[in-house]
């Protein structure tokens, strides 16, 4: 069955596209597939942040630590321990490189690259990119609605 499913897809599995909107209806095209999302992620991202219950005989206090917050270039060890902390088989970027593969070539380089992003306070264009997956816990995959909170 694995084998004849790989020569229908030409050797990778298709993957479904559509996702269930908030009236509950399949929409598969790709410009109401990318809307959706798009309206999902702004729904969650810009939630109220939730009330903090509290009685009349009970005040709410917050307690606020400042800390000193390193404000130096970062230097090549820490370069180093932060690779070094990256998780094994994990890729950390779009393009699948793994920085571990030769920390020492690896260390110089990102620490080159996050120096002069530091010196001239621009970052590269292809940082603006991200990866978003929605990994569902339970149920099905293709329902994007929001639950009610």
């Amino acid at each position: 069955m694995h084998r004849l499913t790989k020569k229908i897809c030409n050797g990778r599995p298709k993957q479904s596209t559509a996702v269930i909107d908030k009236r509950g209806k399949l929409v598969s095209s790709k410009e109401e597939v990318q809307a959706r999302w798009t309206e999902y992620f702004k729904e969650i991202f810009n939630r109220r942040q939730p009330a903090h219950p509290s009685t009349d005989d009970e005040e709410c206090t917050v307690e606020v630590v400042i800390e000193e917050i390193a404000t130096s270039e970062p230097t090549l060890s820490e370069v180093r321990a932060a690779i070094s902390r990256l998780q094994n088989g994990k890729s950390q970027r779009v393009d699948s490189i793994t920085l571990k593969a030769d920390i020492e070539f690896a260390t110089k380089k990102v620490h080159q690259l996050l120096s002069k992003a530091w010196r001239y306070e621009q970052l590269p264009k292809s940082w603006n990119q991200g990866i978003i997956i929605k990994l569902p816990k339970m149920g099905n995959i293709k329902d994007v609605r929001t639950e009610e909170a």
